[in-house]
């Protein structure tokens, strides 16, 4: 895993609040917390890189190098795919798996982009989680996003 793109200077040029700072620390945390993980600068003027931006590629490169290959068969430890979620779960997990933002898969699916995150909020409460990147790490383990960054 590695950590998102950290934007060189705020677009107005002060300096970052604190807050900023404190959020980041956060998210080094976690990354310390996950095997293997190690820090990529990426140069964004965004917390997450964009698909149109350079860093975007790296973003990919980096992602796929650390992921495992996907399995052959979904799988999330202790939660039973076939009974803990519905078929819309399951496509809006594989969705959030491939790094597609909520908008986005709004579109995809053909529902609203509030439906989706009533969606995002279920999925995170079945999977026992707290936040979108772990999701994401657990459903890739699980074989989830094998699509990722196409």
């Amino acid at each position: 895993m590695l950590a998102y793109g950290m934007h060189q200077q705020p677009m107005d040029g002060a300096r970052a609040p604190a807050e900023s700072l404190v959020r980041a620390m956060g998210t080094f945390a976690l990354a310390a917390a996950i095997v293997n993980a190690r820090f990529v600068p990426l140069n964004s003027r965004n917390h997450y890189p964009l698909p149109h931006e350079p860093a975007w590629t790296k973003f990919i490169e980096e992602l796929n190098a650390f992921l495992p290959p996907a399995r052959a068969a979904p799988r999330i430890p202790g939660v039973p795919l076939s009974d803990g979620f519905t078929r819309r779960e399951l496509q809006v997990l594989e969705l959030i798996a491939q790094g597609i933002g909520n908008s986005a898969i709004g579109e995809r699916l053909g529902i609203g982009e509030k439906t989706v995150r009533n969606n995002v909020s279920t999925i995170l409460s079945k999977m026992a989680v707290h936040t979108r990147a772990e999701a994401i790490v657990q459903a890739r383990n699980a074989g989830f996003g094998v699509e990722f960054g196409t």
